[in-house]
């Protein structure tokens, strides 16, 4: 899985985010015993959606991204926290660019 990615959103929209989860070394699918996420703004750093659980099925997470956040057109940050049932937890950022007109 790759440090960060992209996703554009159109504004006033509601949608689902997921990412799907591989083991870098080895190209197999990595299925996490638990994730969480948060949505910050980019520029103020501001958090906009607390530490939240996501949903997780085999190797994918996701979670709904609704008007709370897509009423203003802007760059945020989604902060996913993805753990292993062995106790590691990695990090994963998505940035999320809500535009004004689709």
């Amino acid at each position: 899985m790759s440090a960060k990615t992209y996703i554009e959103l159109c504004k006033n929209n509601k949608s689902t985010i997921q990412l799907n989860v591989w083991n870098r070394s080895t190209g197999k699918p990595f299925v996490p015993s638990g994730a969480y996420y948060e949505v910050r703004g980019t520029r103020k750093n501001n958090v906009l959606i607390s530490r939240s659980s996501a949903r997780v099925f085999s190797n994918q997470i996701w979670t709904t991204i609704t008007q709370t956040i897509t009423a203003s057109a802007a760059e945020y940050d989604v902060i996913w926290e993805i753990h292993r049932s062995d106790g590691d937890v990695t990090n994963h950022c998505t940035k999320l660019l809500v535009i004004e007109t689709c």
